[in-house]
């Protein structure tokens, strides 16, 4: 077990370094590399690892739902193969009895929502970190965004309002 979480750790750390290295020595933006990064890590995890033997999920079309449980019964999982961070290994995924597969990647990301468990801000402008799902948003999608997630006052309410660095003495 140790040396197990040796090797993960090591390519975590890894990982974490090449990224800092693109970001300060080649100009790269952190939002993308750190979305790198993380399905890096999502798809490391799920190598050779055959999860939900037998699963069966039917969410009725044109309804919103909700997947709740303990920490580690696999609601991230299912998210995951939704939203295709990783693909399938047997058996399909259906949308609408669609494979997965052959549906545009943007499109199923543009469709179903992810509420992480551990709420990560990157360091960028809170505007930046509201559109970082929706590249192009209009203005009227940011403030509806900020309404949803109940954070329109508290953001207005500071100097730079959007512009204001997330995680700046907040």
């Amino acid at each position: 077990m140790g040396l197990l979480s040796l090797i993960v750790f090591s390519t975590y750390r890894l990982a974490m370094w090449y990224g800092s290295m693109l970001v300060l020595e080649k100009g790269y933006i952190g939002g993308p590399v750190m979305s790198v990064i993380i399905a890096f890590m999502t798809g490391e995890m799920s190598l050779d690892v055959q999860i939900f033997v037998g699963f069966s999920l039917f969410v009725p079309s044109g309804t919103t739902n909700a997947l709740v449980g303990q920490s580690g019964s696999g609601k991230f999982t299912v998210i995951s193969l939704l939203e295709r961070f990783y693909d399938h290994v047997a058996r399909e995924v259906l949308i609408d009895g669609v494979n997965l597969n052959n549906l545009q990647l943007k499109w199923i990301r543009n469709h179903i929502g992810l509420v992480s468990q551990e709420p990560i801000l990157f360091t960028t402008t809170i505007r930046e970190n509201i559109v970082y799902g929706k590249q192009g948003a209009t203005d009227e999608e940011i403030t509806a965004e900020k309404t949803l997630a109940n954070a329109r006052k508290f953001i207005d309410k500071l100097p730079q309002g959007l512009d204001t660095m997330a995680g700046q003495n907040l």
